[in-house]
């Protein structure tokens, strides 16, 4: 699986958005767009008995054995199901967005992490084909793809505004 997603660049707003201020009663909106700048992840099935993780841009290349990775199936919190057998696969992540700067590089290494695991485990089509060089989702997938992302922003962030990883899922203004 091979998906890509844009940075952006907030034009107007940034401030009210990302610190949550304003400056009237007027609502929290800002004016951002898409960047020709992209990341882009490569999700590859293996048959090594690992899960690999490959960082080229910050020189990290990392792979863990599923045997040791098994201890920790227990810990799996809620109604997660974790099937190692399956897992066996190498993630690259490669990407033209400078990071620490403000371009959108956390939410579109999370939203190209969604959109392929979601099209890996079959949440979503794989709509690229052989053939095709470009090709989009349904707009229920893309906001499937959308929430995942968000949620990795979280994790990244703390509390995200969700313009980033939009703007990472739908591309535009």
């Amino acid at each position: 699986i091979y998906v890509s997603a844009p940075g952006k660049a907030i034009l107007h707003g940034e401030h009210a958005v990302v610190h949550g201020k304003v400056t009237s009663n007027k609502a929290k909106m800002a004016l951002a767009v898409s960047l020709n700048l992209r990341s882009y992840l490569r999700l590859e099935a293996t048959s090594t008995g690992t899960v690999g993780v490959n960082l080229p841009n910050i020189d990290t290349f990392l792979h863990w054995n599923l045997s040791e990775l098994k201890q920790f199936a227990p810990s799996v919190s809620g109604n997660e199901q974790l099937t190692l057998g399956a897992a066996q696969l190498t993630v690259s992540v490669w990407s033209e967005l400078p990071t620490g700067a403000g371009l959108g590089s956390s939410a579109a290494y999370t939203v190209c992490l969604a959109a392929a695991l979601l099209c890996a485990s079959g949440a979503i089509s794989s709509p690229l084909k052989e053939w095709e060089h470009t090709a989009r989702w349904c707009q229920e997938e893309l906001e499937l793809i959308n929430s995942w992302a968000f949620q990795g922003e979280m994790i990244i962030h703390g509390n995200p505004s969700g313009v980033d990883n939009a703007v990472g899922t739908w591309g535009g203004s």
